[in-house]
């Protein structure tokens, strides 16, 4: 609490004590009082305002300070009214209990929007997981009677599995340490099952696959990091152009293992690179091939940050994009919370 603010609110106060002063020095000097003696009188009432506003102030600043303490103190800022202390004069107890309601009401709403929210989460992981059922059964028979047909059907069944799983994966962002494993996981065999989940879209859009350097082994989810392998290559598959190639390696850098997924497709717009995180952001590749969520790589980049995954996407137009993936040894990276486990 500054002393300026304090005088400013004072202002009222010291004005009519200064015209009580006048007031006073005009009738002690009607009733023929010395000057000397209305001097000491006067000089005893400002001594005893300001002795008064100091008081008050220092009350006041201290009272303050503590309650800034108790603030920056506490975790969850909106229990600060639960544990503050009541003090003050009728009116700013009058307040702070006014403020209490408030916080209250408050914590209610938010209460219940977080069991909202919540439940929404439950009901489309649960709607996710039931509809995925019909998807696999056609799957199935897709692959059971392969032609031309078969081959259009399950391609679009796995674009439509695809946007299930960021649905999926959008919901559970929030809560993804309630949700993954870490492990010792072979990259070799992560990408492998990657690329045969995508192999109809890699056949069908005629993509030249080159693995090599995929020998490492990291720390982290499986399943999380083949999500983001997907939607990685699904992206290299929609922005592809003539002669596609999709080259995917590992290799050790210092403390540090790199996976790099790159394909010679439309690639990216300088000026767009920066944003290509950002939730929705589509970009001008996204607005002429009119098929794009702006989702794929927000998701990927938010697990990346959950597993402790560095990821970056670097790009030429019309030349290329490659999506880094820098794991560093050892899973010393990996949040507390996280359940870890070594093969």
């Amino acid at each position: 609490m500054k002393a300026a603010y304090f005088i400013r609110d004072k202002i009222p106060l010291i004005l009519l004590h200064i015209v009580c002063a006048l007031l006073l020095f005009i009738y002690l000097s009607a009733v023929g009082l010395g000057r000397h003696e209305i001097l000491l009188v006067l000089i005893a009432w400002l001594l005893i305002l300001f002795g008064y506003l100091f008081v008050r102030f220092w009350a006041n600043k201290k009272r303050i300070d503590g309650l800034i303490d108790t603030m920056d103190s506490l975790d969850q800022k909106y229990l600060f009214a639960d544990v503050a202390e009541n003090k003050g004069d009728i009116e700013q107890q009058a307040y702070f209990s006014l403020m209490k309601r408030a916080l209250r009401s408050m914590t209610g709403h938010v209460s219940e929007s977080r069991r909202e929210k919540e439940d929404y989460r439950e009901f489309i992981e649960q709607w996710t997981h039931e509809i995925k059922i019909p998807l696999t059964s056609i799957i199935l028979s897709c692959e059971n009677n392969l032609d031309d047909n078969t081959r259009k059907i399950l391609l679009q069944t796995k674009q439509i599995e695809d946007y299930l799983e960021q649905v999926l994966y959008y919901a559970r962002l929030g809560n993804v340490g309630k949700d993954y494993m870490i492990k010792e996981v072979s990259l070799d065999e992560l990408v492998s099952d990657s690329l045969s989940r995508s192999k109809q879209a890699l056949i069908q859009n005629h993509i030249i696959v080159a693995t090599s350097g995929l020998e490492y082994n990291v720390f982290t989810d499986s399943k999380w990091l083949m999500f983001i392998i997907n939607q990685i290559i699904s992206n290299s598959v929609r922005y592809k152009k003539e002669n596609p190639v999709l080259t995917i390696s590992g290799s050790e850098k210092g403390d540090a293992i790199l996976l790099e997924i790159k394909d010679n497709g439309i690639g990216i717009r300088e000026s767009e690179i920066g944003r290509v995180f950002q939730k929705g952001f589509t970009g001008s590749n996204g607005r002429s091939r009119k098929n794009s969520t702006g989702m794929g790589l927000y998701l990927c980049k938010g697990l990346c940050d959950e597993l402790g995954i560095d990821m970056k996407v670097e790009s030429e137009l019309d030349k290329y994009t490659n999506v880094k993936l820098t794991f560093p040894k050892g899973g010393h990276y990996i949040k507390e919370s996280s359940y870890i486990t070594k093969l």
